[in-house]
């Protein structure tokens, strides 16, 4: 994970899927198959919706409006309430901790089809100084879609951006 980079890898046995970032171009690789671009539809949800993605970096990016809402209280945590809207029709709804400045919830609001998403983090541990949460939920509207449970966690400072391109696609 980079500010504006990603790539996650699943696994699950044998079965290997990877979902990938550049910073322009979403792709992935299911198992058995070449590496492939996302679909548009499923590409945008990608991008804006990332557990690790964060678009409080970068706040004089252009496009970009951060405007702070106020506090609240979010499963019994007084938060932070910043909104990020960007020109793409996106909005997300960060709430972090008062008390520690970590994430508790963000919601993501494409406001083209109306439909959001929600993640609440939970379980922080800090690896190199960096916190991580190993514990997330995801959910479409209020329906409940994935649950995250990060086992293990490496630092890696040799971190460049072609690790996150699309590997070479099938000819």
């Amino acid at each position: 994970r980079k500010p504006n980079l990603f790539k996650l890898t699943l696994c699950r046995g044998e079965f290997e899927m990877v979902l990938g970032y550049d910073g322009e171009t979403a792709w992935r690789i299911k198992p058995g198959q070449s590496p492939e671009h996302m679909p548009t539809k499923q590409a945008r949800s990608f991008i804006h919706n990332s557990i690790f993605g964060n678009y409080l970096l970068y706040p004089h990016t252009n496009g970009k409006k951060i405007e702070y809402i106020g506090t609240v209280t979010v499963d019994k945590e007084h938060c932070h309430h910043i909104r990020v809207q960007l020109n793409n029709d996106y909005q997300v709804d960060y709430f972090f901790s008062v008390s520690s400045y970590l994430d508790v919830k963000v919601i993501h609001t494409d406001l083209q089809s109306g439909s959001t998403n929600s993640i609440f983090y939970r379980d922080y541990i800090r690896v190199s100084g960096i916190p991580i949460s190993t514990y997330s939920q995801n959910y479409e509207g209020d329906k409940w879609q994935s649950t995250l449970r990060i086992e293990d966690v490496k630092h890696n400072l040799g971190l460049t951006p072609w690790i996150f391109r699309i590997p070479k696609l099938a000819e």
